[in-house]
């Protein structure tokens, strides 16, 4: 038996304590108005849902991704580099560029760059431009910055209930109680933890989306793939084309949820092929109340 469950609504939005937390009159007032658009955007989505499925419920996790590029904050006009317009609080505009300047030369890294075509610039990629302003010649010289900005995603969720078969509840748990395996949520890459996918729960297979299982309470062995960025593993996988799943034993307890996620061993970051570079781990235990 397959049943796919879709969960509570939960608003990850500014709380008014968290309004009167900040500082500025502004601050809080853009706070309130960012509330306000989140709760009327998810109020359509879920009247738009609910005219397909009455019954559905629906569940939401706010979570961004940092930001690693970000454009210069230009727009010049039609094939030419003449400035209309600066974006407000962009680098073009902190490095002192206007409305009406003139590019003649815009270095990257000590490479041209033709301003005309998208160009994304990372932190700390170093600026060097001369411009024409009126009879002027203006220089600059000066480091990208990307600015601090919060990590979020909308998406909405679904989850799947394993078969009653896979685990009896221990005698000492309600006979409605469960908890979530997840590889939902993000892991902190500061600590080598990446993303991971879930192959199997004891013998059951899953579907690469199936990322929130709801599981009595009891242990399961789960087979886990490792989603480590390319990037990381480069020399490795030149020699290993396909990994195997490897083995996590779990043991799961109602209202818990258990963030599973792939830790990367640095020290073998240039090992051959044949050499365990990951090993599955459980990253993060959450409450969350559970019932079937």
């Amino acid at each position: 038996m397959r049943v796919i469950v879709l969960g509570i609504v939960m608003l990850l939005v500014p709380s008014p304590s968290f309004a009167q937390e900040l500082k500025s009159q502004k601050s809080k007032m853009l706070a309130k108005e960012l509330k306000e658009t989140i709760n009327d955007a998810i109020t359509r989505i879920i009247r738009y849902e609910k005219e397909i499925s009455p019954e559905a419920k629906i569940e939401f996790n706010l979570i961004q991704d940092n930001e690693e590029t970000q454009s210069f904050g230009l727009i010049l006009k039609k094939d030419s580099t003449s400035v209309i317009l600066v974006t407000p609080g962009s680098n073009a505009e902190k490095f002192g560029i206007k409305s009406g300047d003139v590019i003649d030369s815009f270095r990257v890294n000590g490479l041209d760059v033709d301003l005309r075509k998208p160009v994304l610039f990372k932190n700390g990629d170093r600026i060097k431009a001369t411009l024409t302003r009126g009879a002027t010649k203006v220089e600059i010289s000066d480091y990208f910055q990307l600015p601090q900005l919060p990590a979020w995603e909308l998406t909405l969720v679904d989850t799947i209930n394993i078969s009653d078969e896979l685990s009896q509840p221990k005698p000492e748990y309600a006979a409605n109680s469960c908890g979530h395996i997840s590889t939902y949520f993000r892991p902190p890459p500061s600590k080598s933890i990446y993303p991971a996918s879930i192959d199997r729960v004891n013998e059951q297979k899953l579907r690469t989306e199936d990322r929130i299982i709801k599981v009595k309470p009891g242990k399961y062995t789960l087979m886990i793939k490792e989603l480590i960025p390319y990037r990381e593993t480069v020399h490795i996988r030149r020699f290993n084309k396909a990994e195997k799943p490897l083995q996590l034993e779990i043991t799961v307890e109602p209202n818990k949820d258990y963030y599973i996620g792939a830790k990367f061993d640095m020290a073998q970051r240039y090992a051959k092929a044949g050499s365990e570079f990951w090993q599955p781990v459980i990253w993060k235990i959450a409450d969350k109340d559970c019932e079937f």
